[in-house]
């Protein structure tokens, strides 16, 4: 990183943080939420049958988002006052089958207890991607080298995703028809109608920034904001994902046995607490001056945005996790509060930055506004892991 920080700009990285906040926005919703599912079936059969349905489901809205594209995409680009993005919005369809499928397939392995092949995966996808990242950075490929990497990091890892999960796929494509696959769709319908919302909305909640950001402060801003997400959550996620994908599967199988999860739930609670203390003074404190040194003096300002995002970050790492326990509990409904209460904090913290014509101030509220919400969840994933109701909300 401190090497492309020295050969790619902040409007580069503005530019590749517009087309990811679109390809993350269309990934999320391809499947129709029913990759969450995969985990919940007690056959592997009928997790096979949701897995295969994510498949064509992600193809379906593929198709569907090139012809928005065709037919609408200038008027995007307009509106985002970005047009260095115009010719790379024709590649997100492939992008979002690319990130649609491997989530699907990550949530088979993670089903079958196939961690190590999830850990790697990750890995080598984010080796593969700072590889490209130099290789198009060096022959000057400017902002779509950073684009076109990404790219080539999805196929990669997509490709090893298939090549550990093609049994047991192809093995389910032979045996079910499409009255099979129907009745899944049927029997797992909460997803969608709650489930899809709420992610879609915990997406858009996450994109807006961006989106907004671009449109009212330029690349440069938007640059150095997502540079500070990037830095802040890759090595969070590296290790929140490998904790959380234990988690699910431990919770999941608790909560079916026991009717509540309280022992495992504590048991991280404390552990994802314990391990991000430390990180979070570091950051608070360093964060401009790190950065500086660091990656160079254009990217000071993404270290005050990260000292501003970081006590953020930290909530999100201890929250992520946890909050799977809605999905085993059944709760969709309960989480879509929390992420209409996210998309408001968004919308709200970008407008009022906007109006202030003050990127800083966009941040500071995005931050705690987002703390906020995540109390909410934190304390009601705890409610839930005991066994009982929600304080704040009865069925």
């Amino acid at each position: 990183t401190p090497i492309l920080t020295r050969i790619y700009t902040p409007s580069d990285y503005g530019v590749l943080a517009v087309f990811v906040s679109f390809t993350s926005l269309c990934a999320v919703v391809a499947a129709l939420g029913y990759d969450t599912a995969i985990l919940l079936p007690a056959d592997d059969y009928n997790a096979m049958a949701i897995t295969i349905l994510c498949g064509i489901c992600v193809i379906c809205f593929s198709i569907a988002v090139s012809l928005f594209i065709l037919l609408y995409g200038n008027q995007v680009i307009g509106i985002l006052k970005n047009p260095a993005i115009s010719t790379w919005v024709y590649f997100v369809p492939l992008s979002v089958v690319f990130d649609g499928w491997s989530r699907a397939a990550i949530y088979w392995l993670n089903r079958k207890k196939q961690y190590r092949k999830i850990a790697i995966n990750c890995v080598s996808a984010a080796v593969i991607v700072a590889t490209a990242n130099l290789g198009m950075g060096f022959a000057g490929f400017g902002y779509a080298g950073l684009i076109i990497a990404g790219i080539i990091g999805q196929f990669v890892a997509l490709s090893m995703l298939l090549v550990w999960t093609w049994k047991d796929v192809s093995g389910g494509l032979r045996r079910m028809n499409f009255a099979e696959l129907r009745q899944v769709a049927f029997s797992y319908k909460k997803f969608p109608l709650f489930s899809l919302p709420a992610d879609a909305l915990n997406a858009l909640s996450q994109q807006i920034p961006v989106l907004m950001l671009s449109r009212f402060f330029g690349a440069n801003i938007v640059g150095n904001f997502s540079f500070s997400q990037k830095i802040l959550g890759m090595p969070l996620n590296l290790v929140a994902q490998s904790i959380s994908a234990v988690f699910k599967q431990r919770a999941s199988a608790d909560y079916a046995k026991l009717g509540n999860c309280k022992e495992i739930f504590k048991k991280t609670s404390i552990m994802l607490t314990a391990t991000s203390i430390v990180p979070l003074v570091i950051i608070f404190i360093f964060a401009p001056v790190i950065f500086g040194t660091l990656f160079g003096e254009a990217w000071e300002q993404a270290g005050l945005y990260t000292r501003y995002l970081a006590p953020l970050y930290i909530f999100r790492f201890i929250v992520s996790p946890l909050s799977y326990i809605f999905y085993i509990a059944n709760r969709q409904d309960a989480d879509l509060i929390g992420q209409i209460g996210l998309l408001c904090v968004s919308v709200g913290s970008m407008v009022l930055g906007g109006y202030m014509k003050n990127p800083d101030v966009a941040i500071i509220a995005f931050s705690g506004g987002y703390i906020l919400v995540y109390c909410y969840y934190y304390f009601g994933a705890q409610k839930l892991a005991s066994g009982t109701n929600l304080f704040f909300f009865r069925r």
